[in-house]
């Protein structure tokens, strides 16, 4: 999401709604991509928002936290 080790809740809520709106497919009906990261912006903020999933997530445990697909971009 282009977050900074250490980002709050708050700063993780905010970037998230901004990727939300950003790639939400009823905006970009014309990107087939739009839908993806769209999927990959929830999924991201579903890890980073839960105390616990952050903390495996910041440990490297990724693969485990991404249940329904793998991240188009690792960035997210």
């Amino acid at each position: 999401m282009g977050l900074k080790p250490g980002a709050t809740l708050a700063e993780v809520r905010s970037k998230w709604k901004e990727l939300a709106r950003k790639y939400h497919p009823d905006h970009n009906p014309d990107d087939p991509l739009a839908e993806s990261h769209f999927k990959d912006v929830q999924e991201a903020y579903r890890v980073l928002s839960d105390e616990n999933q952050r903390k495996r997530y910041d440990q490297g445990a990724t693969d485990q936290l991404w249940s329904e697909h793998q991240p188009v971009n690792h960035y997210f």
